[in-house]
């Protein structure tokens, strides 16, 4: 069968392409699943910041309270208290948003690298089955008593 290195090559050519195309589509689902994991992370930091911001000001309200319970006053040393007190958990609450807002930012980063494998993979694959199908023609040609090229492909 004369034409069999060229069907071959074209086979695996074809093969090569689907690979490459699959390649991007699940790339592209994994890239949108990273960034929709982005954004959960940003969200879930948002609810958990408003948490740490309402359990802190719980904490500072009790602390005041028990000041002015045991008759200190506010002033002085337990002014100074409530103070550290609020700048710690104002601290408490931005490290909360930071930690979310990083996280996010490697979810989306991974993202993009994804995006960019797929379309490479894709790009691969068109190459690999231009070299498949160069491949089954070499093949083709270097059959003893092949004279002519068939038609449609041209000669050399």
């Amino acid at each position: 069968m004369a034409f069999a290195p060229l069907l071959i090559g074209a086979l695996g050519a074809a093969a090569t392409v689907y690979q490459g195309v699959k390649q991007k589509q699940t790339d592209a689902q994994n890239a949108d699943l990273m960034a929709a994991e982005g954004n959960a992370a940003i969200n879930q930091a948002n609810a958990q910041e408003g948490m740490v911001r309402r359990n802190s000001r719980e904490a500072l309200a009790k602390q005041a309270g028990a000041f002015g319970g045991a008759g200190v006053g506010y002033s002085g040393s337990s002014l100074t208290a409530l103070d550290q007190s609020s700048v710690n958990q104002e601290l408490d609450a931005l490290n909360t948003r930071y930690r979310g807002s990083f996280t996010a930012w490697g979810y989306k980063t991974q993202s993009k690298i994804l995006t960019e494998e797929g379309k490479n993979a894709q790009t691969a694959g068109v190459l690999l089955a231009g070299g498949q199908a160069m491949s089954g023609i070499a093949k083709y040609y270097a059959q003893p008593g092949l004279a002519e090229a068939p038609s449609g492909l041209g000669g050399p």
